[in-house]
């Protein structure tokens, strides 16, 4: 009697591993890697489109101890089109106030920080996103 139950037991562990297999092999066919490399590319390009500063410091002076820098933004309008594209990132908007709000979103942060520090590692980060991607 007990030679039945072992051997029930050694059917009943073969079962689960045989099932076991078929559920691996079936799940490593179903698995796609260039969809997996796409959804990748993807969620790399919305991670730098929100790491965009979407200006840049054009102009830095030193005066009598006081600094003084241009901003300027890399949002356009194409003619005819209700859509602002930035020139760096290709992030497309379609508030017409948004590039004034980034502008002064950054310069906020730059006039608490008292230097353009802050514009310049957002920047950083971004070239840095860009250059995984392969744009830059």
């Amino acid at each position: 009697m007990e030679l039945d139950n072992i051997g029930l037991w050694e059917l009943a562990i073969a079962f689960l591993i045989i099932m076991i297999g078929i559920i691996l092999i079936r799940v490593t066919v179903s698995f796609d890697i260039n969809k997996w490399q796409k959804a990748r590319q993807e969620k790399r390009k919305i991670k730098m489109k929100n790491t965009c500063p979407h200006c840049r410091i054009k102009n830095i002076a030193h005066k009598n101890g006081d600094i003084s820098f241009l901003m300027e933004s890399f949002f356009i309008s194409p003619p005819g089109k209700a859509a602002w594209i930035c020139q760096q990132c290709n992030c497309t908007v379609y508030d017409k106030d948004y590039p004034e709000e980034i502008m002064a979103y950054w310069l906020d942060m730059c006039i608490c920080q008292e230097s353009p520090k802050p514009l310049k590692e957002q920047q950083e980060k971004f070239l840095k996103l860009a250059r995984k991607q392969g744009i830059v």
